[in-house]
């Protein structure tokens, strides 16, 4: 054998290896993209899940609010009903928000909303249990 073609023949060697070596870091990468990947999906699944139950929970809210606007046992229109609507409202928008354009929303923001309906609700129960009491002290009265 003759010096040029053990050089080919080291050269056709080395190439080999090489191009092996290469074929099994292009797969190492594949499947480290493809994990990441689905990682990434699963985030997106859980964070998509968790949007949908705050955006029923909003949604439950707004249909309680709604029916103590327009139901028979709304004594009580005040400006924390009008209030209330205003937080639903915001926390509604901002779901929607995150949920359908992707975009980021101050989180102080969304939960001093939510923290503002739940003060609301509250407000809204002593209130009702106040006028409660007072109706049946004048039925007793009379």
């Amino acid at each position: 054998m003759s010096v040029p073609e053990l050089r080919t023949t080291l050269s056709i060697s080395q190439l080999r290896a090489e191009s092996d070596s290469t074929k099994h870091e292009m797969a190492q990468f594949k499947d480290e993209v493809t994990r990441l990947i689905a990682e990434i999906e699963n985030i997106r699944m859980k964070r998509e899940e968790e949007y949908t139950r705050l955006i029923a929970l909003i949604k439950d809210i707004r249909l309680k609010h709604e029916n103590e606007i327009t139901g028979s046992t709304a004594q009580i229109k005040d400006i924390r009903l009008i209030e209330r609507k205003i937080y639903v409202d915001l926390v509604e928008r901002m779901l929607t928000e995150i949920v359908s354009y992707g975009r980021a929303v101050d989180i102080v923001r969304l939960s001093s909303a939510i923290y503002e309906i739940e003060r609301s609700c509250i407000e809204t129960k002593i209130e009702r249990l106040r006028l409660g009491n007072k109706m049946l002290y004048r039925n007793l009265r009379s």
